[in-house]
């Protein structure tokens, strides 16, 4: 730890200061990336922390996010730890919805669903008139605020703000 609060790991890179929680990863999870989001496991009890890679567990999809993964060597059925809160890396889709206006643009969970994009961010940019149903989606799933611009299947900082907190 710096006096930047920030701290450097070769094998993650950069993390900077912000609110981090202790969880397990689902058994059933595959690996996830640096970057990508997890979402609270609603298949066990609420005081095991448990979060899965599946952005699945709720209707529609990517509802229950829990965090950004700081560990790419985390193993399904283990604790570790995820940023909750403030400036993190976040792994973006392959191609983004839209081309971003530039930084300060609105991240959200991509919710693809199941594949490449599972787990990772997007960015919307539109000038149509969103329905009720689409505001909703988006305020479900809102990160936060690039920090940088995001690119095609960049880790891009994201400063996350502070929703599905626990504990």
């Amino acid at each position: 730890l710096n006096d930047n609060n920030v701290i450097f790991d070769s094998s993650i890179g950069t993390v900077y200061g912000g609110r981090f929680q202790y969880v397990r990863l689902s058994s059933g999870s595959t690996t996830p990336a640096l970057g990508q989001l997890v979402f609270w496991d609603v298949t066990v009890a609420v005081n095991l922390y448990q979060v899965t890679t599946l952005e699945t567990g709720t209707t529609p999809g990517a509802q229950f996010m829990a965090g950004i993964v700081l560990n790419p060597a985390w193993t399904a059925g283990y604790y570790s730890y995820i940023q909750v809160y403030g400036l993190v890396d976040v792994k973006f889709r392959a191609a983004l919805t839209q081309a971003p206006a530039g930084v300060g643009v609105a991240v959200y969970a991509a919710a693809a669903g199941a594949g490449v994009d599972n787990g990772l961010a997007d960015v919307l940019n539109s000038a149509d008139p969103a329905t009720f149903s689409d505001v909703n989606l988006m305020a479900n799933r809102y990160l936060g605020t690039a920090w940088e611009l995001p690119v095609n299947g960049s880790t891009t900082l994201v400063f996350l703000n502070p929703r599905n907190i626990r504990g």
